[in-house]
């Protein structure tokens, strides 16, 4: 009868906890005693998982996103900045380069018409430059000293025009305003006399063509003839800006010729007419 007493005792708690289990909570267990409830097919639950179980889980905070560094300046493209100079070493000094000098007189080793028309474009264009960059009277003394070389070299291609079929060309109109101005000069005074055509020869085979200050380099004699020209063609024609018969040859067009000059003598050829102005 004990046995069975216990059993029913035992299946009573058993009851008493199922119907309690939706209230606050299971009842306390006595001192001793198993609460663990056994059922088919499952794990036996002890106290220890009932409150594991129970015990709320609490999510952990959600970590704050780190802050974006700031970027990184860029790196100096410039470099650190050179060395003082150091005093005991030298600096080179570039050397200007400037143009060689433009000297001698363009196919004057060719043949007459290239050698004529060579030291009258160049004779004319010296003298055009002074009148432009120093003026008068140096431009009439210049014109003065160079009137026998102008003449000489003007009749010189006129005696061949005819033997290199350029006969038809108006040679003559075209230089008529230097030529009219060298007669006067050479009407005033013996320039030819006083050696002045070779003393202009000999400095156009030096001087810069391109430079506007001319030392004429005279003796007396040369001197005087000079001054005295000078004075005629200021007086008959004036400065060439201004010299209207000048100005009118000095454009006029020879075809002929200077297609024979661009395949004879192309140095010549690239003295235009122009530069006779």
């Amino acid at each position: 009868m004990s046995g069975n007493r216990r059993a029913i005792a035992a299946l009573v708690l058993l009851l008493l906890a199922a119907s309690c289990s939706g209230d606050d909570g299971p009842a306390p267990a006595a001192a001793g005693q198993d609460v663990s409830v056994a059922s088919a097919g499952s794990a036996p639950t002890t106290a220890a998982d009932l409150t594991a179980t129970s015990t709320p889980t609490t999510a952990a905070p959600a970590e704050a996103p780190a802050s974006t560094p700031p970027p990184a300046p860029p790196p100096d493209s410039t470099g650190p900045p050179p060395p003082p100079p150091n005093p005991s070493v030298p600096v080179p000094v570039p050397v200007p380069v400037s143009d060689p000098p433009q000297t001698g007189v363009p196919g004057g080793d060719g043949e007459p018409v290239c050698r004529g028309i060579g030291t009258l474009l160049v004779s004319a264009y010296l003298v055009g430059l002074v009148e432009a960059f120093v003026g008068e009277p140096d431009a009439r003394r210049v014109e003065a000293a160079a009137a026998p070389a102008i003449l000489a070299a003007y009749d010189d291609v006129t005696g061949v025009l005819a033997a290199a079929g350029l006969a038809g060309d108006p040679f003559a109109a075209r230089w008529a305003g230097p030529v009219a101005r060298a007669r006067t000069a050479t009407g005033a005074a013996d320039l030819a006399g006083a050696g002045l055509g070779a003393r202009w020869l000999d400095l156009l085979a030096t001087h810069d063509r391109n430079d506007p200050v001319v030392v004429l380099g005279l003796d007396p004699e040369q001197s005087a003839a000079v001054e005295t020209a000078a004075t005629a063609i200021a007086a008959a024609h004036g400065p060439l800006a201004t010299d209207a018969d000048h100005l009118a040859s000095v454009v006029v067009a020879t075809p002929a010729i200077d297609a024979h000059l661009a395949q004879r003598c192309p140095e010549v050829a690239a003295l235009t007419a122009g530069d006779a102005v």
